[in-house]
């Protein structure tokens, strides 16, 4: 699906007609063309919570363990950290305060223990992960320019190359979004793609406790095509 303006900020999937389904909206129909970069490229998972979401740190844990990697929490979840090691990672999933800036996208952030980790901070990085995971407010949410073109941060890992983004258009509970985050990465590890993971973990919800039903109803996929599972 490639929406226009605003419509890149609708949460597809309480539409009846999407629920259950899985839904990529991209930017552009010209990033299906993009040649994604070679599986054997990557390097292991990144897994990291910033300070402040005592629920961030759980979901951290449980991820990290779902792809066997240790998580950065606390002190060590610096922003040369989690920098470090986006670099090459073939999965990232970020929990972590959003902060956007309508006026200045380049400025929307994440928070990590020494500070903000910015648009500025991923057009650095060599090789973008290959499907990335914002568990953050808003963050998927971009300013829309002239002619659609869209500034924010889920934009900067595809402009890199990163093939898929997971990421709310919402604010988001903290505790209540690790139900949704466990389950989808339960079947990303299962060999299910990222935007099938994200509506099956999505219906899977969608009849549970109200708090983690709303919170999960707010995730949308980004990218340019189906990204295979994590490995």
């Amino acid at each position: 699906m490639v929406p226009t303006g605003a419509l890149q900020s609708l949460p597809w999937s309480i539409l009846p007609s999407c629920a259950g389904l899985p839904v990529t909206m991209t930017p552009a129909a010209a990033l299906w063309a993009s040649p994604p970069q070679a599986d054997g490229e990557y390097g292991p998972p990144l897994v990291a919570a910033g300070p402040g979401l005592p629920g961030a740190n759980t979901e951290a844990s449980a991820i990290a363990g779902l792809h066997q990697v240790t998580a950065l929490a606390g002190p060590a979840a610096t922003v040369q950290a989690v920098t470090t090691g986006l670099d090459g990672a073939s999965l990232a999933h970020l929990a972590a305060h959003g902060n956007i800036h309508p006026d200045n996208p380049l400025f929307t952030s994440l928070w990590f223990d020494d500070g903000p980790l910015t648009v500025y901070d991923v057009e650095r990085l060599a090789r973008p992960p290959r499907v990335v995971v914002l568990a953050a407010c808003d963050v998927g949410r971009s300013a829309v320019r002239a002619g659609d073109e869209i500034m924010g941060l889920s934009a900067a890992f595809l402009a890199l190359g990163t093939r898929q983004v997971i990421a709310s258009v919402v604010p988001i509970p903290d505790a209540e979004t690790a139900p949704l985050m466990i389950a989808f990465h339960q079947l990303l590890a299962g060999g299910e793609s990222a935007a099938s993971s994200l509506a099956l973990a999505q219906q899977r919800l969608s009849r549970g406790q109200p708090a983690a039903m709303a919170a999960a109803a707010g995730f949308v996929c980004i990218g340019p095509g189906t990204a295979p599972a994590a490995s």
